[in-house]
């Protein structure tokens, strides 16, 4: 008997408003884009009021540049959550946050055409708890 392989296919959490939690930073890496190499992190953020089929936990994933000025994907995220952006932010501190937010489901395009993400609405993040760096003091 020969061997089958198969892509591996994701299930993904329905598009409604769930709790999330943050679960892990992944590393910075330069990826090629459409506008050349971008450097670029993951966030993975666990469902936490719905599993898939196998009662496995259902994540879903943010790839964001690092930056936080306000019209990067980061810095609106982290605003949602109410923190205080002046100065540096440690991204580990993020971990452990609890949210609010809505999953919506993307179709893929380029070399993911065919396949379907789903992806937090940005601008429905509320924050579950007061987690999160102190506010910095300025002189």
């Amino acid at each position: 008997m020969g061997i089958t392989v198969e892509e591996k296919v994701y299930e993904l959490p329905s598009e409604d408003s769930h709790r999330l939690e943050v679960v892990k930073i992944g590393e910075l890496k330069t990826i090629q884009t459409s506008y050349g190499p971008k450097e670029k992190f993951s966030i993975t953020i666990k469902v936490l009021d719905e599993v898939d089929s196998k009662g496995e936990p259902l994540n879903v994933f943010m790839n964001v540049s690092p930056s936080i000025g306000v019209k990067a994907t980061l810095g609106k995220f982290l605003r949602r959550l109410k923190w205080n952006l002046t100065g540096k932010v440690q991204m580990d501190d993020l971990l452990g946050t609890k949210f609010k937010a809505t999953v919506a489901h993307n179709a893929g395009t380029g070399d993911s055409a065919g396949k379907t993400f789903a992806n937090i609405l940005v601008d429905s993040v509320v924050p579950m708890s007061a987690r999160g760096p102190a506010p910095v003091e300025t002189v």
